[in-house]
């Protein structure tokens, strides 16, 4: 795949990508691509080098498509009118780089600001109907209450 844009797009795909992967904790995956020179060059990386920054190989199983799954992740929370936001951008919340294992990206709908009250809805790629209906009437009462 051809990477197209900014090195601040390529490198929110890569961290996107890290995510779409599983196997891999966030904390792990930062130190890993901080070693290997970023996250598209982890995802990039030669087995070796992966088997000393001790990359679960359960993980790299999923490295060698990870920035095309990266890639259409992003055009459907898109199509949707949301927006991925990285590890790496500046606007990702200061005070969730705080927590034990923050997420690699956030997938967002709306405004982000630190300074009002907001609510995440976290969840599985895979809910079933009842998770689906649950987590939206959720949402709409947080809603509804100004949240």
């Amino acid at each position: 795949m051809g990477l197209v844009g900014g090195r601040e797009d390529v490198e929110r795909l890569g961290w996107l990508g890290l995510a779409v992967v599983g196997g891999i904790s966030p904390r792990r995956a930062r130190a890993a691509a901080a070693a290997a020179g970023g996250p598209v060059e982890l995802l990039s990386a030669k087995a070796h080098l992966l088997s000393s920054l001790r990359v679960p190989p359960e993980a790299t199983a999923g490295f060698a498509d990870a920035l095309e799954r990266a890639a259409a992740e992003r055009e459907r929370v898109e199509a949707i009118g949301g927006t991925v936001l990285a590890w790496s951008d500046a606007a990702y919340p200061a005070r969730l780089r705080e927590i034990a294992e923050p997420p690699l990206a956030l997938f967002l709908r709306g405004q982000l600001t630190d300074d009002q009250p907001a609510v995440a809805m976290v969840g599985s790629r895979r809910a079933s109907g009842y998770g689906r209906r649950i987590a939206a009437e959720l949402a709409e009462g947080l809603a509804a209450a100004g949240v």
